[in-house]
């Protein structure tokens, strides 16, 4: 504008009139631009989009129950123990034969191990030799001493020594009653309700049963938790003092038998009991003192372990 103005002053222009019409030219001129530039659109920054990222919250695993494994192999000995699972069973008999047996009633246990065959005289003599026990009876009597054939004339105390020298235990009466009805309900019997020479070791020969004495374990069919010789062949010591009235007031949950007494359970019967097949049923409750029964009658217990 500056150099408009001093344009028009050179050209002669001094009339008072066109000078005050130049000047309000270009102070009109001068708004118009101001008011323009005021108008004129401004470029403003456009936001950057900030993408938020969905927070990644690690998962904490939730911690099943332990697997039991369905059999398990013990060091000591080389046995091989199956599993039987946690529940509830039926314990005791509902027939009214003998009272001991009585009340039938609800027992729940926690799962356990148990030997899936009866403590043969090979594992015997390997607990003799790791530990300087004594030799049973009828240790050298050939009807018995075959390495397959189960340990025979062991009191409690020897089966105890052992089971504690092979990192287990002796198993509960409940435990042994619910391993050898191996699942089934209100049976009399591992297998079901009768019984014959095909099914187990004794009183004589039969059928399958071709041993006047002991059999080599595992010579008959498994029960359903896979044991053998859960009836017949040779009696089992349990951990439990015995008491004919225990089932009328014993807890109803892992039961482990009287706090004192002075026999021991035995159950399962043996190749030496009577041909009606009482004895081997699964309720049938026996009992010996600690000690040996007698050069006569021991011959037909031994035992299997659990844990």
């Amino acid at each position: 504008m500056k150099l408009v103005y001093k344009c028009l002053i050179t050209r002669g222009i001094h009339d008072a009139k066109k000078y005050y019409l130049l000047r309000l030219f270009c102070i009109v001129c001068i708004t118009g631009i101001i008011v323009g530039c005021a108008k004129a659109p401004v470029m403003m920054e456009q936001p950057k989009r900030v993408v938020i990222q969905p927070v990644q919250i690690a998962s904490t695993p939730v911690e099943k129950p332990a697997q039991l494994d369905s059999s398990i192999i013990r060091e000591k000995d080389g046995a091989v123990m199956m599993i039987i699972p946690a529940g509830e069973f039926l314990m005791g008999s509902p027939e009214n034969i003998i009272s001991s047996e009585l009340p039938q009633h609800v027992v729940f246990l926690e799962a356990f191990y148990i030997d899936k065959y009866e403590i043969t005289n090979a594992q015997y003599k390997q607990f003799m030799d790791a530990t300087g026990h004594k030799a049973p009876s009828y240790w050298d009597d050939p009807k018995y001493n075959a390495p397959t054939q189960p340990v025979v004339g062991v009191s409690w105390d020897d089966a105890r020594a052992y089971a504690e020298w092979a990192g287990a235990g002796l198993p509960t009466e409940a435990e042994w009653e619910k391993a050898a009805r191996g699942g089934l309900v209100e049976k009399k019997y591992p297998w079901g309700d009768s019984i014959s020479h095909d099914d187990a070791n004794y009183s004589g020969t039969g059928g399958k049963d071709k041993w006047e004495y002991t059999s080599p374990v595992g010579s008959f069919d498994p029960n359903g938790y896979g044991l053998y010789d859960m009836a017949g062949n040779v009696w089992e010591w349990c951990a439990d003092w015995y008491d004919s009235n225990y089932y009328v007031n014993s807890p109803k949950s892992n039961p482990k038998g009287p706090d004192s007494g002075s026999d021991k359970v035995l159950r399962g019967g043996s190749w030496y009991d009577g041909d009606d097949g009482l004895s081997l049923r699964v309720a049938y409750r026996f009992s010996s003192g600690t000690a040996y029964f007698g050069t006569s009658y021991d011959n037909f217990v031994g035992f299997r372990c659990a844990q």
